[in-house]
């Protein structure tokens, strides 16, 4: 109130335009920074943790080395099919004419039927594999349920720039105008139980490259090993052998190449003793799609909080 002419007092009006704005800055409070020197959750809980098809773009593995050691094996009906190629190599020299070349003489086969064959030792069978790269690997990973964290310990959590509400919000009965807090410090806070419902990032986790080295498969003891089925070896080529017959003007060698197929029923392996390592073990480009449901966390207690630069 203000007094008029006659000494009466007279009401003043902020225009309507002022008091939207007054209104409009008394929406939110914003906080500068939130400290919490340390706090504690008595449980942590996670009902439902689902990871999608996870991709890895590249995986390099080094130094690979693996071993077969001290077993038996028993091989049931075995079959030998032998196949003889034959050929000839022939040259001729007589002064001015000369020529040489190479001729098919056809095959010979000879079927085999051993049966039942039993290697009382296998000799140590080691192998090794300098590098091998693999791209575009993909794997399903089964949900994860009732994942029970237990407590957990926080420590130096900081929040900035916090605005309450982003989108506003009013109280009525109750004028301010602009309130300014440097800093509000408070000894601890306890809640009884926090959960959230669902937690799905907007996009899949891409991890970082993670590189294992010195990788040692202890020696594993296995009883029996048994194959899936027939195992057959095609086309198994030896050393091919000839014989030379020279002339003088005119020779041939006569050349022998065995080819053989093996067919084996069933192979069994038993007193298997197996070993392997890996120098080096590289997986670039993970990505994970992830959605966490059901986070509960119980008896959450905050020491020694400050709120530094409230503003209203």
């Amino acid at each position: 109130m203000a007094p008029g002419p006659l000494g009466s007092e007279l009401a003043v009006t902020p225009p309507p335009v002022a008091i939207d704005l007054a209104l409009t800055a008394l929406r939110s409070i914003d906080v500068a920074q939130l400290l919490v020197w340390s706090g504690t959750l008595g449980s942590l809980h996670v009902q439902d943790l689902t990871v999608g098809a996870a991709t890895v773009d590249r995986l390099v593995i080094q130094g690979i080395t693996a071993g077969i050691h001290s077993g038996s094996a028993f091989l049931q009906n075995v079959r030998f099919l032998l196949e003889l190629r034959l050929s000839v190599h022939w040259w001729y020299d007589v002064g001015l004419w000369s020529d040489s070349g190479d001729q098919g003489l056809g095959t010979l086969s000879f079927a085999l039927g051993i049966g039942n064959v039993a290697v009382p030792s296998l000799s140590n069978i080691n192998l090794a594999v300098p590098s091998a790269t693999v791209t575009g690997a993909s794997l399903n990973v089964p949900p994860v349920r009732d994942l029970d964290l237990g407590s957990a310990g926080l420590q130096d959590v900081r929040v900035e720039d916090v605005k309450l509400s982003a989108s506003g919000f009013g109280v009525d009965g109750l004028q301010l105008g602009a309130v300014t807090v440097a800093s509000l410090g408070v000894a601890d806070a306890t809640a009884r139980a926090r959960k959230v419902g669902e937690l799905a990032p907007s996009g899949p986790l891409r991890l970082p490259a993670v590189e294992v080295g010195n990788i040692r498969v202890p020696t594993a003891q296995v009883p029996n090993i048994v194959s899936q089925g027939a195992v057959d070896i095609a086309n198994a080529q030896a050393t091919r052998r000839g014989v030379e017959l020279d002339l003088g003007v005119i020779g041939f060698t006569f050349w022998v190449a065995p080819v053989v197929d093996i067919h084996i029923g069933a192979l069994t392996l038993s007193d298997v003793s197996l070993s392997a390592a890996i120098d080096r073990l590289r997986v670039e480009g993970v990505s994970l799609p992830v959605t966490v449901h059901g986070v509960s966390a119980g008896d959450l207690k905050l020491n020694q909080l400050t709120v530094n630069q409230i503003s209203l």
